[in-house]
């Protein structure tokens, strides 16, 4: 039986190679990656009046997107967080709101949403579940350029 023995010696180091192929940490794929998980999100995010839905960014840390917002935690976990105070207009019920400063817990109760269930809690993961080929396929694409 024979054997041959071969030694491979790039002339680029890997992070030049990654870099070329846009692969390099906060190059091109990421974003393009980063921006195809807040597009597909999109029609996930809780949404009255828009507000968490426009607020995602590419975090200064590749593959992190973050949802900006006061209310982005509880909407996150769909559950109403505590103090949840009342605000009234005639007698009835139209907001609530907690006073600044106090700390805020998760309570029991489950959050509703306008466009259930596509809408609602932990979006991102729903999200990824029904488009992560999508995203796959937009980051090979990119690759490819």
């Amino acid at each position: 039986m024979s054997s041959a023995t071969v030694r491979f010696e790039w002339n680029k180091s890997t992070e030049k190679m990654l870099a070329e192929l846009n692969l390099g940490a906060g190059g091109m794929v990421q974003r393009v990656i980063d921006n195809a998980v807040i597009r597909y999100s999109m029609d996930y995010v809780p949404f009255d009046e828009g507000v968490l839905a426009r607020s995602p960014y590419a975090n200064y840390e590749p593959g992190q997107v973050v949802y900006a917002g006061p209310y982005a935690r509880y909407h996150w976990h769909g559950i109403v967080m505590s103090p949840n105070i009342p605000i009234k207009k005639n007698g009835e019920i139209v907001g609530w709101y907690s006073p600044k400063g106090q700390p805020k817990t998760l309570t029991e109760r489950k959050m509703k949403y306008q466009g259930e269930p596509k809408r609602g809690p932990y979006w991102a993961l729903r999200m990824k579940a029904d488009h992560l080929k999508d995203i796959v396929q937009e980051a090979q694409d990119a690759v490819r350029k």
